[in-house]
């Protein structure tokens, strides 16, 4: 083995030049299925927002809007795969392409030539795993991905920056009867309250100790079942009334499990979007985000405005929030489903 050829199997090898690899075989792929499908299609819609759970639902109304707008067209969604099962069923997307990262999108967007695109990220955010940044035209700057909830909930920021009009607000998640009626199993048959306790930010998270004081008065003085959703469980708690379904369900399944349950409580993540789209009583535990973003609400719909849910707010960080604070709001969103019965 020559030096040189040594050289380039090293290079080949680092992480950052795999993944750029990776980028560039993603990106090969999609030209060339998109090359094909023009050549039956002459009008091709783009809508762009790669990820996450929460930004994919509350973004949901614009797809509708779109479809509306471009009722011949062929409309196409690019997505990161693990959030691919959020669109499956949208009735207002025709198809959902896989992308590797956010440069797989940069790459199309800069080489393929639709009638329209939608690109829903902010401006100049970077690819996590390549560090490409997104450079788009026709946007408003003012608003970033360092001040986005100074401006509303996510769908109103998106909106605002990518200079977007919509009539409906209300967030829909497409969850078929057959995931429903499969999703029978993994619930207790008593009244439940589905938790979700760990979001991929940490600022976000509320205190193990809190949760698992939480669960026992739900359990113990409310005589409710508790399932645990998410990837992976914060909760160490034994009983016959507490089930963790953390990293053994798909995310519709998820949905399927909060759309039954009788309340949700949950921190500002992906599930607390299900709930509000699923129009399942929610209480969210809200604290100050990133670059010093406080005092937010996320959501649309319902969630936006309290119908149906409580936001409970610290003046600091969401570990703050006393246990006696979530008890006290569940107890007066309880008093206000039933009056309102």
């Amino acid at each position: 083995m020559t030096q040189k050829f040594r050289w380039l199997v090293s290079v080949f090898f680092k992480e950052h030049n795999f993944h750029f690899l990776r980028s560039h075989i993603s990106y090969l792929a999609n030209y060339l299925r998109l090359f094909f499908i023009s050549l039956f299609h002459k009008k091709i819609v783009a809508i762009s927002l790669i990820e996450h759970i929460g930004d994919i639902i509350a973004s949901e109304p614009i797809s509708r809007e779109i479809k509306k707008e471009h009722p011949d067209s062929l409309i196409i969604w690019f997505v990161r795969k693990p959030y691919f099962e959020l669109l499956k069923y949208n009735p207002n997307v025709q198809k959902i392409f896989f992308v590797n990262c956010l440069t797989t999108w940069i790459k199309i967007y800069r080489n393929f030539k639709f009638d329209k695109v939608y690109d829903l990220h902010f401006n100049g955010r970077s690819c996590k795993i390549c560090q490409i940044p997104l450079f788009k035209s026709n946007s408003n700057d003012l608003i970033n991905g360092t001040n986005y909830f100074n401006f509303g909930g996510l769908l109103k920021a998106v909106c605002l920056h990518n200079k977007i009009e919509i009539s409906d607000h209300y967030p829909q998640l497409y969850v078929p009867g057959k995931i429903l009626s499969r999703s029978d199993r993994l619930i207790p048959t008593k009244p439940f309250i589905a938790i979700h306790c760990k979001s991929n930010e940490a600022i976000k998270d509320w205190e193990k100790q809190k949760w698992e004081r939480l669960v026992d008065q739900l359990i113990m003085e409310f005589n409710y079942h508790v399932v645990e959703l998410g990837s992976h469980s914060n909760i160490n708690y034994l009983s016959g009334n507490f089930h963790s379904q953390c990293g053994k369900i798909s995310l519709l399944e998820t949905a399927s499990v909060i759309k039954s349950a009788s309340f949700f409580i949950g921190i500002d993540s992906g599930p607390a979007h299900m709930a509000n789209a699923l129009g399942t009583p929610g209480i969210i535990l809200l604290g100050e985000y990133n670059f010093g973003m406080k005092n937010y609400n996320p959501f649309s719909g319902n969630y936006s405005f309290s119908k149906n849910a409580r936001l409970i707010y610290s003046n600091d960080f969401v570990r703050n929030i006393t246990v006696e604070a979530v008890i006290n709001s569940f107890m007066g969103l309880i008093q206000e489903i039933t009056e309102s019965r």
